[in-house]
């Protein structure tokens, strides 16, 4: 899976075994040689590397390759022998060329050179026969080679190049996903017309105020036109194909919204537009499945929207709510709410049993809100708790809770309301209990058999807490910004560890035998203070594949 943002290319394949090295200020890798080598993806983005170990092509398996922001002022020599690489990124090096060699990478598919030095387009380009998804953002090109439309593009991301002449893109007949922001553009450009396989255009921060009425006749299906200052909306009646719609931050008014909008829309994103009420045109769209409302100066929501339109996701983060009464099952799913403010706990969400992630991170609720006894979530997955969990009413059982974020627990009978909580979801397999300011906390969360990932940072703890050791399946352990002056040996018997943060905990030592525990793969430990050095200990982790971030370090004295 990859996503398009801001014209790069993102990976997000979560199948893929990474070493991720990123964001660690290195300058130099050691020799890694208690890594195992069945790696699929290694990240190292985000450091001051300006050479790579030759000992890379012993990943035979490696597949991605994330370089991004480095001073590389050529690629390193020893990814030419990485003979089954199939994504390389190095977006933000001071490239200034792409080596002859590279077309001995056959299997290369993604290659992401945005913001790179690269003066003009490199010829070994036309040498990639498998070259699928290309990143060229942001570079000083100003004409492509007549042979750049035989290339097998199907992705092309060729963003803030305004003064690139880009009409040779007419012969991609094979392209299908085009990104073509800030570009300066007031029109858009006729060639696109010529693309018979673009389903997704994105003409986000153009100065554009119309649409081309030839933009419908094209098969596009996601039109992308965030922070475009149109005039007014096309009439988009005959835009049939049009499923999905990105309108953020348009500048759009409730007057924009009075002529229909696309009937076949499935995802429709109208975030930081100054709208004060629902587009009633909404109502005829009635494949709507997500919608995203954030920001928006929306005071309310009708209860159609809730009832009659199938939407299984919706986003209303940042707005300020008063919310209908239904008296029908509403389809939802995800239902987004953070940083929202609203008179007391939304009612409707009793007429949502299919719903599977609520998400009330940071939202205010203004009154107290009576106890629940039934079960009122009975698929919810996901629950991350309003700025403060007590005025949430204490519900039933929740068999399917699966990860849970809690805030608040500053009034009496806090301590009991967790308890009573936890107890009744047993099956937790993720807790956040970083703002949750009841203390101590409750040695009965040892009872949540399956729990893999605790965060307790912010606790006042001087030691970690015993029962830890009796949780056998944690693999996450957050326990930073607490008071621990050194870390329990028997530590080393929790076998599925697989992240720890002990960032900014006063330890007078560092225990460097975390290094032994055989899962370890992430440990954080951000703020050490100025007379711990850690710095001894770094090329140990790194060998054994460990990520240890020691980053920006604090003085105590301060």
């Amino acid at each position: 899976m990859y996503q398009i943002h801001a014209g790069y290319i993102m990976p997000e394949d979560a199948t893929q075994t990474t070493l991720d090295f990123s964001r660690l200020s290195l300058t130099i890798l050691p020799t890694m040689q208690d890594v195992s080598w069945n790696i699929t993806a290694i990240d190292l983005s985000y450091n001051s590397l300006t050479m790579l170990p030759y000992a890379l092509p012993r990943a035979a398996s490696l597949k991605r390759l994330l370089l991004r922001v480095n001073p590389l002022t050529a690629l390193p020599e020893c990814i030419r022998e990485c003979h089954n690489l199939e994504e390389l990124y190095v977006s933000g090096c001071p490239l200034t060329m792409l080596p002859d060699w590279l077309d001995e990478l056959t299997a290369l598919r993604i290659l992401e050179i945005s913001d790179t030095a690269i003066p003009d387009c490199p010829s070994v380009l036309r040498r990639l026969p498998n070259l699928r998804m290309l990143g060229i953002a942001n570079l000083p090109w100003t004409t492509l080679p007549p042979w750049f439309c035989d290339l097998p593009l199907t992705t092309l991301t060729i963003d803030g190049m305004p003064r690139c002449d880009c009409s040779p893109l007419v012969g991609l007949k094979q392209l299908q996903h085009l990104g073509l922001s800030a570009m300066d553009y007031t029109i858009v450009p006729e060639w696109i017309r010529q693309l018979p396989l673009l389903h997704l255009l994105d003409l986000s921060h153009n100065p554009l105020e119309i649409l081309p009425s030839w933009l419908e006749t094209i098969p596009i299906t996601t039109l992308m036109l965030a922070h475009v200052p149109l005039a007014a909306l096309p009439d988009w009646h005959t835009w049939d194909r049009l499923t999905t719609l990105d309108l953020t931050a348009c500048h759009l008014a409730d007057a924009a919204f009075r002529m229909p909008l696309p009937r076949n829309l499935t995802h429709l994103n109208l975030d930081q537009n100054p709208i004060t009420q629902l587009p009633s045109e909404l109502y005829q769209c009635h494949s709507l499945y997500a919608c995203s409302l954030a920001n928006t100066a929306l005071t309310t929501l009708p209860a159609w929207f809730f009832e009659d339109l199938p939407l299984v996701s919706l986003d209303i983060s940042g707005t300020s709510l008063t919310f209908p009464a239904l008296s029908q099952r509403s389809m939802l799913e995800s239902f987004i709410f953070g940083m929202g403010k609203t008179s007391a706990w939304p009612y409707l969400l009793t007429h949502m049993p299919t719903l599977r992630v609520l998400d009330l991170s940071d939202t205010w609720l203004q009154s107290q809100s009576p106890s629940m006894g039934h079960a009122l979530f009975p698929q919810l997955e996901t629950f991350r708790g309003p700025r403060d969990q007590d005025r949430v009413p204490l519900i039933g059982a929740m068999p399917n809770l699966r990860v849970a974020v809690l805030s608040g627990g500053l009034s009496r009978g806090s301590r009991e309301y967790l308890s009573a909580l936890l107890g009744k979801s047993p099956q937790i397999q993720a807790l956040d209990l970083s703002r949750w300011h009841c203390n101590p906390i409750p040695s009965t969360l040892v009872d949540l058999a399956e729990l893999q990932t605790l965060n307790i940072a912010h606790k006042h703890l001087d030691q970690v807490p015993g029962w830890v050791n009796d949780m056998p399946y944690l693999k996450s352990l957050d326990l930073s910004d607490n008071r621990c002056t050194d870390i329990p040996r028997w530590m080393r018997n929790m076998t599925h560890l697989e992240s720890l943060d002990l960032s900014g905990n006063p330890l007078q030592t560092f225990p460097s035998w975390l290094k032994d525990i055989p899962t370890l793969r992430d440990v954080a430990f951000m703020f050490p203070s100025v007379n711990l050095q850690c710095d001894h200990v770094l090329p140990e982790f790194l060998a054994a594949g460990i990520r240890l971030d020691v980053q920006y370090p604090r003085d105590d004295a301060e």
